[in-house]
């Protein structure tokens, strides 16, 4: 992000450090919530998960809270989700998310240096 002035508070700065992420989420979730209905539930002793076979739903907090609200009582523990393509593009949104919220360089969810 760069910013032709400085910004005039901690609040403006808050801010725009905070507009990224959220715009990510906001185009994140959407595909996935509607991938999920389309992905397959698999009995979590039948395969164990991979890039193949499928994710387990417990790899981040956001993806398990999703994915219990959209496909409820079919999913207990221990099973594996095979993600449909529009869900595994929300996840890889959630991802890269996630990647912008690392304070290094340009990806940091915030100004790293006002001149």
């Amino acid at each position: 992000i760069q910013m032709r002035s400085t910004p005039e508070n901690r609040k403006a700065l808050f801010d725009v450090a905070v507009a990224g992420p959220l715009a990510g989420l906001a185009i994140a979730i959407p595909p996935l919530v509607i991938g999920l209905h389309s992905s397959t539930v698999i009995s979590g002793d039948a395969v164990t998960p991979s890039l193949t076979h499928g994710t387990s739903v417990g790899s981040s907090i956001l993806f398990a809270l999703l994915a219990k609200a959209t496909l409820g009582q079919s999913l207990a523990y221990g099973h594996v989700l095979q993600l449909s393509p529009l869900a595994f593009a929300g996840w890889l949104g959630l991802f890269i998310t996630a990647l912008n919220l690392i304070p290094v360089v340009q990806l940091d969810g915030g100004v790293g240096q006002v001149s």
